[in-house]
């Protein structure tokens, strides 16, 4: 999936618009959200829990 926005909430960067993005977990209200960086030549993954009602306004599927 592609972020369609950027996500930030108080001061913290969940991502930027056109980032990749998997959903690891659906689970009643929300969705738990994974996208990878690299840190110091490691990847890191940050995981953050959006709700279900917004992952149409947030994301869209990657087009093959």
């Amino acid at each position: 999936m592609t972020s369609k926005v950027d996500l930030v909430l108080n001061g913290v960067l969940y991502c930027l618009k056109g980032m990749l993005v998997s959903v690891k977990e659906k689970t009643g209200k929300y969705s738990i959200v994974e996208r990878t960086e690299i840190v110091n030549e490691k990847p890191k993954i940050i995981s953050f829990k959006v709700s279900n009602e917004f992952m149409a306004l947030y994301f869209e599927e990657e087009k093959k």
